[in-house]
């Protein structure tokens, strides 16, 4: 280090090169730029449009590091620009870590086929966390720099997030068992699911609760913790094509082949009815004093089920109608002669 009044020239000579390293610095600053945004125009480097500049500031910290080691400073002057040194260090490297982290979360979305859930829900409430997270960790290391104690505040925030954490533990499983449900993809809003005898459609999948739509109309709100802790039988996956099966009872005079020919022509004329699946009609029994005849068909689509069978019942009756074959009640016994 140099005093001020002692070689003057070498002290100019000393100022002009420190100052040289100023003005190199904002030069690369604007050509790294200048790079990364002409990479970006490339599909395969569009993660580089948020990191152009958070990237390219990091140079400014090797040019003002340089600046602070050419340039002929007084001692007192010195140690404070080298505190702003490491505080502008701390910042624009944190910096760059959240937008890293942030232009990682939206590319993973890009890439995925995410519901209102995840990009309304979750993301942000993951942005907000890495930005505390990260807001917190630059403080501690800033703090701990100027020799200010920072234990005792890691130590009452610990024990703060603990009450926390126990006043809320069924939240806190909740929304941790939704980002499972999220991860995991095996519910989707929308799949009709069987839980527990019961059967409905998943309405959506929410931070702390899934509500799903029960036969009857109405909405069942299951905690997340409980749907994955608990067996769930997804009638959806792999598709969402089922199988339907009825039974109908006619008396022995009418003729099975008759009465089965007439079931194949009304299953051709539903269009909810999949033709991939050859559909079937079965004399399952004699007993009773009649013929039990089962017929099973698939359907495309498993929320068109009620409307297929109610649709093939309507026509099947109009058919055996105008056939004159009786349909008859269930165990209904032969009457005596």
């Amino acid at each position: 280090m140099q005093t001020w009044l002692s070689h003057p020239a070498i002290l100019l000579k000393e100022w002009i090169i420190a100052q040289s390293v100023i003005f190199a610095t904002f030069l690369c600053v604007k050509m790294t730029r200048a790079i990364l945004r002409r990479l970006h125009q490339n599909r395969n480097w569009s993660i580089l449009q948020s990191l152009a500049q958070p990237l390219s500031n990091l140079i400014y910290i090797f040019g003002m590091r340089l600046f602070a080691d050419l340039a002929p400073l007084t001692q007192k002057f010195e140690a404070w620009l080298n505190g702003g040194i490491y505080i502008l260090s701390i910042i624009l490297f944190l910096d760059f870590i959240q937008k890293l982290a942030l232009a990682g979360i939206e590319w993973s979305t890009l890439k995925t086929n995410n519901t209102d859930l995840v990009d309304q829900g979750f993301v942000p409430l993951l942005r907000n966390t890495i930005t505390l997270f990260i807001f917190f960790s630059g403080g501690i290391m800033i703090l701990k720099y100027f020799n200010y104690d920072v234990m005792s505040l890691i130590t009452a925030l610990g024990v703060s997030s603990l009450a926390v954490g126990l006043a809320a533990k069924e939240t806190l499983s909740n929304m941790i068992s939704g980002f499972i449900l999220i991860i995991d993809r095996n519910l989707h809003p929308g799949d009709r699911v069987n839980l527990n005898g019961s059967i409905g459609d998943v309405l959506g999948i929410g931070l702390r609760s899934t509500q799903i739509r029960m036969g009857n109309g109405n909405t069942l709100i299951v905690p997340n913790s409980e749907l994955v802790n608990t067996k769930i039988l997804n009638l959806s996956i792999p598709n969402r094509k089922t199988t339907c099966s009825l039974y109908i009872r006619v008396p022995y005079s009418s003729s099975f082949s008759r009465v089965k020919t007439i079931c194949m022509s009304v299953m051709e004329q539903i269009q909810q009815i999949s033709t991939a699946q050859p559909p079937t009609v079965n004399l399952m029994s004699l007993s009773e004093g009649h013929q039990l005849i089962q017929i099973g068909f698939w359907i495309f689509e498993i929320n068109d089920s009620n409307a297929a069978i109610s649709a093939f019942n309507e026509k099947l009756l109009g058919k055996l109608s105008m056939e004159n074959i009786p349909l008859l009640p269930p165990f209904l016994q032969k009457p005596q002669e």
